[in-house]
């Protein structure tokens, strides 16, 4: 198949996406009283390009992921296009076409459709791991009410049962990655080869921290709307536990199968963590707002860096 074939078929994806991402955001009911006021719909609007940023840049770890795995090196400007275009297949009903997407980048490079979703599924795995841990730290200091309000104590294995199969997805992931690299030198025992420890741990450390930092970066966004766009007073040591909340939400949201961009799963675990410090009805605002400025974000996302990768293209 050509690429003008795959180019024409994905600009038509895009397209009904861009319907379904209109009928989602008609679907908000949100009244105009929590919009057009002329100081909150101005915050809105920064927090939407500052989602709009975040987009652009959260096909980092992926690309690092991508170039190990495949030996190629490939543009960001390419990269962040292909990321935010496929993002927008998320608003498709099912939760895949986001990560489907992305495999555009398999015929503009030349990679092998096999490498690119492990590359994917990698920094699935290596997205929620990190966003679980950076919640629970954030979390630590309301845990303990978290876990008292709700009787948590009765399931305690489903927690522990939960995190050992992201851990074993993430090992398993890890291993089939180097079988597909393998050179010579990687044919020692996978933990003591050198190779594991000059090349997989430091790329691994650096997808982390990246996704640490894109944690926080939403997190923060999400506490303003809460504290600056809704008014609500919070205090300093409730903003770790507010952000990990939302935190928290967003992965589940993410792992639940359920409507597009797991709506539904990730308001009801983030209220059901929040609620027993915040009050209920200004978090389900806050998450409602929220939602309002992701959408506008991704299409201010995928704009970005459309023009981004046209004028690098015409550059080189």
């Amino acid at each position: 198949m050509g690429k003008r074939v795959i180019k024409a078929m994905g600009t038509g994806v895009t397209i009904v996406s861009v319907f379904f991402l209109i009928r989602k955001l008609c679907s908000f009911h949100l009244k105009p009283e929590q919009i057009l006021e002329t100081g909150r719909l101005g915050y809105l609007m920064l927090l939407s390009l500052l989602f709009a940023v975040h987009m652009v840049i959260v096909g980092v770890p992926w690309k690092c992921i991508t170039e190990y795995i495949s030996g190629i090196k490939i543009p960001y400007p390419l990269v962040a296009f292909v990321v935010c275009k496929a993002n927008l297949y998320k608003y498709l009903p099912g939760n895949v076409f986001q990560y489907v997407g992305r495999n555009e980048i398999a015929v503009r490079q030349n990679i092998s459709h096999g490498k690119v979703a492990l590359s994917t599924f990698g920094d699935i795995l290596m997205n929620l791991v990190s966003v679980a841990l950076l919640s629970i730290l954030l979390c630590r200091g309301g845990i303990r009410d978290i876990w008292l309000y709700y009787n948590l104590q009765q399931r305690l294995w489903v927690l522990c049962f939960g995190g050992g199969i992201l851990i074993l997805l993430a090992v398993i992931a890890g291993i089939i990655g180097i079988q597909i690299r393998r050179k010579k030198g990687y044919r020692r025992k996978l933990w003591f080869g050198k190779k594991v420890v000059r090349e997989i741990i430091p790329r691994g450390m650096f997808c982390m921290a990246y996704y640490f930092f894109l944690g926080i970066y939403t997190g923060i966004m999400f506490y303003f709307i809460v504290s600056v766009v809704l008014g609500e007073n919070i205090l300093v040591s409730q903003v770790p536990l507010l952000m990990g909340g939302y935190l928290f939400g967003w992965a589940a949201g993410f792992v639940i199968p359920g409507a597009p961009g797991g709506i539904g799963v990730r308001e009801a675990v983030t209220v059901v963590i929040l609620s027993a410090s915040f009050d209920q009805k200004i978090i389900l605002e806050a998450i409602l707002l929220y939602r309002f400025v992701n959408v506008l974000g991704d299409i201010g996302g995928f704009l970005m860096a459309d023009i981004i990768y046209t004028f690098s293209a015409k550059t080189q």
